[in-house]
């Protein structure tokens, strides 16, 4: 059972967003606390994907900003739980 605090997110980046640092963005730009739960990049055909697990924290209008930002800037998300 996971007791991470929050909404739970899967994020799936494609290409040049696997090595952005989105997360590091999101934190600066909205100030909101993420924790990362789970991540991978693997190299397909020479080109990154990867798949990250975040909890996303802290003022509620902050976190919807946040989370539009990472599905803006990501190739997509899914949320888990919303918390």
């Amino acid at each position: 059972r996971l007791n991470a605090q929050g909404k739970i997110i899967r994020i799936d980046y494609f290409d040049e967003n696997a090595e952005r640092a989105l997360i590091a963005e999101a934190i600066e730009e909205f100030g909101v606390k993420i924790n990362i739960l789970h991540g991978r990049i693997e190299f397909i055909k020479k080109k990154p994907v990867g798949v990250l697990y975040i909890s996303l924290n802290g003022d509620p209008d902050n976190t919807r900003d946040a989370l539009k930002f990472i599905r803006d800037n990501a190739g997509k998300t899914e949320v888990i739980r919303d918390a």
